[in-house]
């Protein structure tokens, strides 16, 4: 744990086969705040949240218990909690996540709770559903909710939920044979790219022909551009763009020498260019605050044709040798091919409007590129039920493909299932979810069981993720389980390799402060060492603060008392204010076992004579402020190390 870890997520597991064996060590683990502290508790393998289930999916252990501590004050904010026996009450679902009264104020003002049957305080939330035939459990949608809820409030989410950082955008048409179709298949191509080097470079590989209309129709290719950009995401700031000057006509204010294919760069660092291959002599700023590299000429032929220059040549060359020396940054690639449709007013229906758009995530690892498929958006595979009055998309197709151009998954809906039903079903070759990266999930097992082979397609199986109900495209329960168990997986995992996507937090200690309070907790089971103590601190610029924060912790926390409903299975080994200069305690409350008392102990050493003034009066016994007793439990003591140098209170 850091300095600045504040939440404590306690979990004990137990035997499937024999829960009543006494259980291994608790798992401790800690988190700044209580939003990632829970999403970290959300992100378990489902099936380990109920015995029966985890026995039924081949699992050793299960979650036995789980809570969320609060380890300024011994709070338990959150437990993992099961109702078998009101199982009637609450339908299928078997997991639930109760939660303390003053949660939904403190960290969720949008969220709304249920409250536990039969009256009461404690608020719960529905987790995981057991699915109709009994196998598996699945997500309910408060856990969805609340999922998107907690990576909101701790992850930098909108750059989680789209990792890319830079965006190639193609802005052209689609090439058909139908003369009569090219004003009507105008498109919007968006490539998003992890790295600056990766997106200019695919911009900078694209022919000179693919920017003529003439010359690409002529040489069979599949698109006209009249523009590419790259941007830098998430301000969208334009850091390149490659236009097409044509020669010029009587008139224009440039010259034949001006016209060409032309890379216009705005970007900070040369050495962008130089890692697409431009020399740095050739590096400038031709205008203000941007580079000009000319990748094509017209020659004087009749009609002109674009040929590339020298210098695009060896860029070029100096590229694919940098791709034959080292594999890409990018592994895979999503794809989404949709069309924006709005409501017409005069038809009364749904049309589509605006230019087609293709969209292609390039990423560096599975989970990332399985986040990117539309799995909440599956109803909008069938044009009917598009929302036209939300601008809403008509999804044409949309899958996985590797960047050898492999196939690794596709989603389409599908009319023609017979004897299966009707649906969105995901095509998906199965060694897709025994990767390494997609493994750990658990998901090939689940997914065999509940897809069947292909029989023309070996190696690949069909899965329905959204059934016909009605009208309707309902999400499968194993596709809501699946979409949410990539998603938290993926979001770890960019956490991880971009420790700046998440938000920041209160520090709670910092330079100036000259006080700290250090509270050391341990589990009630299998007590650790001192020195593995989850030691929570916190900074204080006055000694009373410091002082009263250790008066406000209750001293039934202190000691390990066996396990008592209305307390944390943890206890507080000991907690003490310290002088953050020399780390000399102050004050220190420890729970004496051959007494069966917590006791105080303060110092009377180099002190001023203000804090000496503080600690009496905090401190001081009732008996000598008030002629009554010194009772056992007010009692105050020195540590033994202590004894003969400092005076008892």
């Amino acid at each position: 744990m850091n300095q600045n870890d504040r939440f404590l997520l306690y979990m004990q597991t137990k035997s499937c086969q024999q829960p009543e064996v006494p259980a291994d060590a608790p798992t401790l683990q800690s988190w700044p705040t209580f939003h990632e502290t829970l999403a970290r508790l959300l992100a378990q393998p489902m099936d380990t949240f109920d015995r029966q289930i985890a026995l039924g999916r081949g699992q050793e252990h299960f979650i036995a218990e789980a809570h969320i501590i609060d380890m300024l004050n011994g709070e338990r904010l959150a437990t993992l909690t099961r109702f078998n026996s009101d199982r009637p009450v609450y339908g299928n679902t078997l997991a639930f996540l109760e939660i303390a009264a003053e949660v939904p104020h403190r960290f969720f003002h949008d969220f709304k709770f249920v409250t536990k049957a039969g009256g009461g305080t404690p608020l719960l939330v529905p987790l995981l559903a057991l699915d109709e035939q009994g196998k598996f459990l699945y997500p309910t949608p408060e856990f969805d909710h609340l999922v998107g809820l907690t990576l909101n409030k701790y992850l930098d989410h909108p750059r989680v939920a789209n990792p890319s950082e830079w965006l190639l955008t193609l802005v052209g048409e689609r090439i058909t044979n139908n003369e009569q179709a090219q004003g009507q298949t105008s498109t919007v191509l968006s490539h998003y790219y992890p790295t600056e080097v990766e997106a200019l470079s695919a911009g900078t590989k694209l022919s000179g022909t693919a920017f003529d209309m003439t010359a690409a129709r002529k040489a069979g290719d599949h698109y006209f551009f009249e523009s590419a950009s790259v941007l830098q995401l998430p301000s969208e700031k334009l850091i390149a763009a490659i236009h097409l000057i044509p020669l010029p006509q009587e008139g224009d204010d440039w010259t034949a020498q001006d016209a060409g294919r032309i890379l216009f760069y705005q970007g900070e660092s040369n050495q962008t260019l130089e890692a697409l291959g431009v020399p740095s002599e050739n590096i400038h700023l031709s205008i203000p605050d941007t580079t000009i590299i000319k990748l094509d000429y017209w020659n004087t032929a009749r009609p002109p044709v674009l040929k590339p220059t020298r210098l695009y040549e060896d860029m070029l060359e100096y590229q694919a040798g940098q791709s034959q020396a080292s594999a890409p940054t990018s592994q895979y690639v999503t794809f989404l091919h949709a069309d924006p449709c709005v409501f017409d007013t005069a038809t009364e229906r749904v049309v589509k409007f605006g230019p087609s758009n293709e969209i292609f995530y390039h990423t560096q690892d599975l989970p990332s590129a399985f986040s990117q498929l539309p799995f909440s958006n599956l109803g909008a595979f069938d044009f009917n039920l598009v929302d036209g009055d939300a601008k809403g998309h008509y999804i044409k197709n949309s899958g996985i493909f590797s960047e050898k151009g492999e196939v690794l998954l596709q989603l389409q809906l599908r009319e023609d299932t017979s004897p299966h039903p009707q649906g969105v079903y995901m095509c998906y070759a199965e060694k897709l979810f025994e990767d390494p990266s997609m493994s750990s999930l658990g998901l090939a097992p689940l997914l065999a069981t509940h897809s069947y082979p292909i029989d023309h397609e070996p190696g690949f199986r069909m899965l329905p993720v959204a059934t016909r109900l009605r009208q309707d495209l309902v999400p499968t329960a194993l596709c809501k389980r699946m979409d949410i168990s990539v998603m938290l997986h993926q979001a770890f995992l960019l956490q991880d390799a971009r420790p700046h996507l998440t938000l920041p937090v209160h520090q709670l200690i910092k330079a100036e402060h000259p006080f700290i309070l250090s509270v050391g907790w341990q589990p009630l089971e299998n007590p650790m060492q001192q020195a593995n103590l989850f030691q929570f601190q916190r900074g204080f610029s006055l000694l009373e603060p410091a002082l009263c924060g250790l008066i406000e912790i209750r001293d039934r926390l202190y000691g390990n008392r066996g396990k008592d409903n209305d307390v944390a299975p943890v206890f507080i080994k000991s907690a003490a204010v310290i002088r953050a200069a020399t780390g000399e305690k102050l004050v220190e409350k420890s729970f004496d076992s051959a007494q069966g008392e917590v006791t105080t102990w303060c110092t009377k050493e180099n002190l001023s004579s203000r804090e000496q003034l503080i600690i009496d009066h905090l401190f001081k016994p009732p008996a000598q402020k008030e002629g009554i007793p010194i009772t056992q439990r007010e009692r105050r003591i020195m540590p033994p190390q202590a004894k003969g140098q400092q005076n008892k209170h």
